[in-house]
């Protein structure tokens, strides 16, 4: 399946900055399919189609949607553990180049790329950065480097700038919708602690509950409580890896209480909070229940 290969060793890693991991030039066999998030090991990854078309299904099963060639699919497994992807129906290859990040920054960003743009973002696969990438890369087979820290993270900083500015502008009435999404995410980050409703959402930002609903679902991939459930979680686990304690996490990411937090915590990490803490895990994981 991956027929060149370069690992990438970065010398002086610190955990918040973007890094690049792994490129891979890759070739999906026909009957192809994955499903990250069953992985031993987590993954922030672009993959950008090169030749042929792929296809991604976000809960799993169901109609999947086309990564043609222009586009790149975004995913993090921990972040999106029923998503699959694989080599969408035809004779021709899907041939993509493989990306995978590290470093929490990223691991944000892809996620809330994946949630706007419904994990199939425009990236054009003749872009300077991605024909730097395939430069990078070894004629055939594996090849492993050390990069300074300054070079990694120029590389994956601006991987992310091409997904963010490659993205065509909208027309006007889709441009309102996601200036109301921008209110709405913003309004609630800034107050994740609070219990909020879709109801008491939509009253803040001055417009009806089903035409918020709605507008989150065309612009953001998902209603408003899955949003606000992943933000909670993501905050969370911020949280627990700069040692603030649980009852405290529990009240400050709109949690009744410690156990009701930690109960919910471990259905999407797999791990009680402290275990989670003590394992030093760097990535984030979606949660997946609204509180009233």
């Amino acid at each position: 399946m991956a027929e060149r290969v370069l690992d990438l060793t970065t010398l002086g890693v610190t955990p918040a900055l973007p890094t690049v991991m792994r490129v891979a030039w890759e070739r999906a066999a026909p009957g192809y399919r994955c499903v990250p998030g069953r992985w031993s090991f987590p993954q922030t990854t672009i993959q950008v189609t090169l030749r042929g078309c792929g296809a991604v299904w976000a809960t799993g099963s169901g109609a999947g949607r086309p990564v043609p060639v222009g586009h790149a699919l975004l995913y993090t497994s921990p972040l999106h553990r029923e998503l699959a992807y694989g080599r969408a129906d035809g004779a021709t290859p899907w041939e993509f180049l493989y990306i995978n990040l590290r470093g929490t920054a990223a691991t944000a960003m892809i996620g809330d790329l994946a949630a706007l743009h419904a994990h199939v973002a425009p990236l054009a696969s003749d872009s300077a950065v991605i024909r730097e990438c395939l430069e990078l890369l070894p004629s055939r087979g594996h090849r492993h480097r050390a990069w300074a820290l300054a070079a990694s993270s120029s590389l994956a900083q601006r991987l992310l700038l091409a997904l963010c500015c490659q993205t065509p502008q909208p027309p006007t009435d889709q441009r309102l919708g996601d200036t109301l999404i921008a209110q709405a995410m913003s309004e609630l980050e800034r107050r994740l602690a609070e219990s909020w409703t879709i109801s008491s959402l939509s009253r803040s930002l001055g417009v009806s509950r089903e035409h918020l609903t709605r507008t989150f679902v065309a612009r953001a991939g998902m209603p408003p409580a899955t949003w606000l459930r992943r933000r909670r979680m993501v905050h969370a686990m911020r949280l627990l890896r700069g040692g603030t304690a649980v009852a405290e996490i529990a009240h400050a990411c709109g949690f009744p209480d410690p156990a009701h937090f930690s109960r919910i915590f471990k259905q999407h990490t797999g791990l009680p909070p402290n275990r989670f803490r003590d394992s030093g895990s760097a990535t984030e994981s979606s949660p997946d229940r609204l509180l009233d």
